[in-house]
């Protein structure tokens, strides 16, 4: 298994290098890709290379996704859970709060439908 997640995270190394060069740093492919080296550093135990590229990819995310977008609130939960593996409880409790936040205001929202104008 071991191996194979070297070999995954060699890949997306490079992966992320030539997204980074050719399409930026803020481009949602190269986002995606971040969040995928982050998930194979995690898996490998490698936390604070992970925590590393979490902690770049969130601010980007929001940006470009908003703050309410499935990525984001992801990115978001699996930060919060890798700063738990690592003690960092206060900052793991700060971002499981405006998780909570978000999500209370995602279920608070109503949804407004359009009634059609019949024979007016």
């Amino acid at each position: 298994m071991q191996r194979k997640l070297e070999e995954a995270a060699t890949l997306e190394e490079k992966a992320l290098q030539k997204r980074r060069q050719v399409l930026g740093n803020d481009h949602p492919q190269t986002l995606t890709s971040m969040v995928s080296l982050a998930m194979i550093y995690q898996k490998q135990g490698k936390l604070a290379e992970a925590v590393a590229l979490e902690e770049e990819v969130l601010p980007n995310l929001k940006l470009i996704r908003g703050n309410q977008h499935p990525d984001t609130l992801w990115t978001m939960d699996n930060l919060a859970s890798i700063y738990r593996i690592q003690g960092r409880t206060q900052e793991a409790a700060t971002l499981q709060e405006v998780l909570g936040k978000i999500k209370a205001q995602k279920e608070g929202q109503t949804i407004v439908r359009q009634i059609p104008l019949r024979n007016l």
